[in-house]
């Protein structure tokens, strides 16, 4: 069985950055990250077809989108052929800075297409990226918590299995460690993920950013008291199966 991991994970208060030299790229503003009715391709709606396309690009050191690419597919063409022309024209980035440099950077966002269907077809035939795990049950701290980073809900080694590893990636012999930064709103869900350190895969790439907006979830970062927007990191390590023997103890010396 394929063996991945999701490790430790950092975050830091985004109303005091500190001293830190690396500032990601973030929005500028609000966009829409979802388009239903007019707004799909043509005949997209008609067909009555709708999911959500993964998509990584390049921000430039002058915020300009750059080599999009759509990593995670929905069932249909016609929308992933639509996602990154969607993405450029609705989105806007300031680019990641080094010591106050613009730099390169890469990022993944998503485009939600169309409107599932009001009566689902059996569970197994779901598409995966529209389910989700049930709400972290753990109370909240309320005023026991201090101002501070947002504060991850639960271990993040619950947030995945060996099934989340893509098929192609098992096919092809894709593994390798990725570290991704994510912004953390007040409502304590990831958002605008960035790799900071990737696998050199798209797919194993994209597929972390996408299982932490997914189904990780925060304690907002608190200011005063009040939740604001935070930022936080998460590495994974994609491990494909190997042989058994190279796991047993070598005999003492």
């Amino acid at each position: 069985m394929a063996v991945l991991a999701a490790l430790g994970a950092t975050a830091m208060d985004e109303a005091d950055p500190g001293e830190s030299a690396y500032v990601p790229a973030r929005p500028v503003d609000a966009w829409p990250a979802s388009a239903t009715g007019d707004a799909m391709p043509t005949g997209s709606r008609e067909a009555g077809e709708w999911g959500r396309a993964g998509l990584l690009f390049d921000i430039g050191a002058d915020g300009a989108i750059g080599n999009c690419r759509v990593a995670l597919g929905t069932p249909y063409p016609r929308l992933d052929a639509s996602s990154c022309a969607w993405l450029a024209a609705h989105a806007r980035f300031a680019p990641a800075t080094v010591a106050g440099q613009a730099v390169k950077s890469l990022a993944f966002e998503t485009i939600d297409w169309g409107t599932p269907p009001v009566s689902p077809p059996p569970e197994q035939s779901l598409h995966t990226f529209f389910s989700a795990p049930p709400a972290a049950t753990a109370p909240s701290p309320g005023s026991l918590r201090v101002d501070g980073p947002p504060t991850l809900r639960s271990n993040p080694q619950a947030l995945i299995t060996s099934d989340d590893y893509p098929e192609g990636s098992l096919r092809n012999g894709e593994e390798g460690a990725v570290l991704i930064m994510f912004d953390v709103s007040e409502a304590g869900r990831p958002e605008h993920c960035r790799i900071e350190q990737s696998t050199g895969f798209d797919r194993l790439d994209a597929t972390s950013c996408m299982l932490v907006l997914r189904r990780q979830r925060y304690w907002p970062a608190l200011l005063k008291g009040k939740p604001v927007r935070g930022t936080a990191d998460m590495r994974f390590r994609w491990m494909l199966p190997h042989d058994e023997r190279l796991l047993v103890p070598a005999p003492p010396s």
